[in-house]
């Protein structure tokens, strides 16, 4: 998926461009934060910014399209990369009118209805740049985002925001417990028993009465002090 920039201007050379990228995130050779930005940030959003494929709208429209495929059946890296992809390029002169508005779509598309961390730290992301371009329509996906979104990719989001009652008023929105990872909780810690040791159950020994102790120790009448 390297070629020279030039290579991928035009409306075939960028769909063939992108073609192959497809094919990197679900075969796996694209799975993880790090490796998917750095494509996102140096390869193809410079390749879609550029005169020859900035007006290409079906071009551009096919990379955000990534961040609205079915969360069950595509890789999460491939839905991050639709909309990261444009965070250095977050402007309607670039591409077209009406561009930054469905960069947003996108990242709530992304976002909602996931428990993954990188869904909501990349939708963020972007939402931060999206915030001086367009903060009425950044603020109302928020809204509609405080479902899944975790603190950390709203705080990230509202980074650069002046707007203290925003932030305020969208964090008690949050639902709680807040979704940070795909993760299963690990597994709860038997409780000790009185011996120190842990019972089969998981619960603790009851531990005897004091007469039961006098009892086992053959002490008659009051318990042992």
């Amino acid at each position: 998926v390297c070629v020279p920039a030039g290579e991928a201007d035009g409306d075939e050379a960028f769909a063939r461009l992108c073609g192959g990228l497809e094919e990197a995130f679900r075969g796996g050779h694209v799975a993880d934060w790090s490796t998917t930005d750095w494509l996102c940030t140096k390869a193809i959003g410079p390749a879609a910014a550029r005169p020859a494929n900035a007006g290409n709208r079906a071009g551009v429209r096919r990379v955000l399209g990534w961040s609205h495929l079915d969360h069950a059946s595509s890789p999460l890296w491939l839905r991050r990369a639709g909309h990261v992809s444009f965070l250095n390029h977050i402007d309607d002169s670039i591409f077209y009118d009406g561009f930054a508005g469905e960069l947003v779509a996108a990242c709530e598309a992304a976002s909602a209805g996931s428990s993954e961390r990188f869904a909501h730290t990349g939708a963020g992301w972007v939402l931060r740049g999206c915030l001086p371009v367009d903060r009425a329509a950044v603020a109302a996906c928020l809204e509609r985002l405080t479902p899944w979104i975790s603190l950390e990719g709203l705080r990230s989001a509202l980074q650069r925001s002046t707007d203290k009652a925003l932030a305020a008023r969208l964090e008690k929105m949050l639902r709680s417990p807040v979704p940070t990872s795909s993760a299963p909780p690990p597994p709860p810690v038997p409780a000790p028993t009185r011996g120190g040791g842990a019972s089969l159950g998981g619960a603790p020994s009851p531990l005897p009465s004091s007469s039961s102790r006098a009892a086992g120790s053959g002490v008659k009448g009051k318990a042992a002090a």
